[in-house]
């Protein structure tokens, strides 16, 4: 890997037709007045040809969709790793994009309620259990010693099951063979007869499958004169209504599967008269997803309870998980990536906000912090972030999450360059480059580049006046 960016004969707006190096692998502060020419020298110049050098490289169908970029006036640019800008802009007012979802948090919470959410009745609040074939093997073995009848219950006709020579179970293992003769459309079916034990767990999943297949809603084993059986659909009894199975459709207020059906997903409904006006839907209580997926819970908390929380709450709730609570490693690796995910956000100082606050109300400097967090949580490595003032908005006791926070972006083997004129933050820095010495076509000039302890001991530096 080259060892520094080399610009050559910069001169976008202001610029001298200046000649720098930054170190890769390092965080380097670009320091100077306003209007000196940093953001000219950092997005107009580095930036604007990583980008254009990013465009050539697709195909020229990708690349009509993409904003086009003026090359930047420049004679040299070399060792230049993939560039990602993070400039303070307004967030676009979408309503429906909240701190959730532009981290991708939403996507694995929704992936955590489809597997091991409890559920409870909507209509009477009762808690309804539903099985997998994988969580029925477990407890089977875990929990029925000895011999076991696997059946299924059928309802439908009994020529189906005279032609593939089935047994109409009569209890312990006894059988008869189902003919003409038998009366009653509703029976229970002998799929098999076995010890549940190590050596049968293979034939164990076999009869379970096929129970499963012809069975309906779920399987029935007897257990020494016990008959338990296993539902697979989520049914109320009392209620005697059977709800749709969850998949991750149903916890998305996107998706019409699992918004809230009156205000469609916003959480908000309008009123109708001559001022026109919205406020909170009465039905999902802005949580904007509908009863059944709100009646999934986890640890007490539905959906929008947890996305309720703030992101220091959520981390905390994350970390009393314990590994009972995970069927299988899989989920454990999403809880793991949640948890990652939440810690990166506070360690850039945005403990506070909540996981359903819409994108478009962060101010500019949570919005850029959110955004890195993203580009952290996702492992990028040897690329330049080309970071505009990352302490903007962050209070003066995060500074040194913030500091933790950018090392760890370094550390992935990233190139930081941050514009910055808080001197607490300059000190984060590994490299100073100041321009200037003035603003306009008194500035555009390299007043100093050097390592940040020798900045410092400058005492003719207005970025320190």
């Amino acid at each position: 890997m080259e060892r520094y960016i080399v610009v050559k004969g910069a001169r976008a707006n202001n610029l001298k037709n200046i000649d720098v190096q930054i170190p890769r692998g390092q965080i380097t502060a670009i320091v100077g007045v306003s209007g000196a020419g940093k953001s000219s020298l950092a997005f107009h110049t580095i930036y604007a040809e990583g980008y254009l050098r990013y465009i050539e490289s697709i195909s020229p169908y990708i690349r009509q969709f993409l904003d086009k970029m003026e090359k930047a006036p420049v004679d040299e640019i070399d060792g230049l790793p993939p560039a990602i800008s993070f400039k303070h802009r307004r967030a676009v007012k979408n309503p429906r994009s909240i701190v959730a979802t532009s981290i991708d948090i939403f996507d694995y919470l929704r992936i955590l309620y489809t597997r091991i959410a409890e559920f409870s009745c909507p209509g009477c609040g009762r808690p309804i259990k539903r099985y997998s074939i994988d969580e029925i093997l477990a407890e089977i073995m875990f929990d029925y010693p000895g011999r076991i009848d696997v059946c299924f219950e059928y309802t439908g006709d009994i020529a189906f099951l005279v032609n593939r020579g089935y047994y109409f179970y009569i209890g312990q293992g006894d059988k008869i063979k189902i003919d003409r003769q038998v009366k009653d459309r509703s029976i229970a079916v002998l799929i098999d007869s076995l010890e549940v034990e190590p050596a049968n767990k293979g034939r164990l999943f076999e009869a379970l499958d096929r129970s499963l297949s012809l069975g309906k809603g779920g399987v029935l084993i007897f257990h020494r004169g016990q008959k338990v059986f296993f539902p697979t659909a989520l049914f109320c009894a009392y209620c005697n209504v059977t709800y749709p199975p969850a998949d991750e459709h149903l916890f998305s207020f996107n998706s019409p599967v699992g918004a809230c059906p009156r205000c469609k997903g916003s959480g908000h409904i309008q009123d109708t008269g001559h001022y026109a006006a919205y406020r909170t839907c009465p039905s999902c209580r802005g949580s904007r997803l509908n009863d059944t997926a709100l009646a999934f819970t986890i640890k007490g908390k539905n959906l929008a309870q947890f996305l309720s929380l703030t992101i220091e709450e959520a981390a905390d709730f994350i970390d009393g998980f314990s590994p009972a609570d995970f069927r299988g490693t899989v989920l454990a690796d999403v809880s793991r990536d949640i948890r990652t995910r939440l810690g990166y956000l506070v360690d850039s100082g945005l403990s506070y906000i909540t996981l359903d606050r819409p994108v478009f109300t962060l101010s500019r400097g949570e919005l850029q912090r959110i955004n890195l967090a993203f580009i952290l949580g996702s492992s990028l490595s040897d690329s330049l972030l080309i970071i505009d003032q990352p302490s903007a908005d962050l209070h003066p006791r995060d500074y040194e999450k913030l500091e933790k926070f950018l090392i760890r972006l370094k550390e992935n083997g990233n190139t930081l360059l941050l514009i910055e004129h808080n001197r607490d933050l300059i000190r984060f820095a590994d490299q100073v480059l100041e321009l200037g010495p003035l603003s306009g076509a008194n500035g555009g000039e390299v007043v100093f580049s050097g390592p940040k302890d020798d900045f410092f001991k400058e005492t003719s530096s207005l970025t320190q006046q």
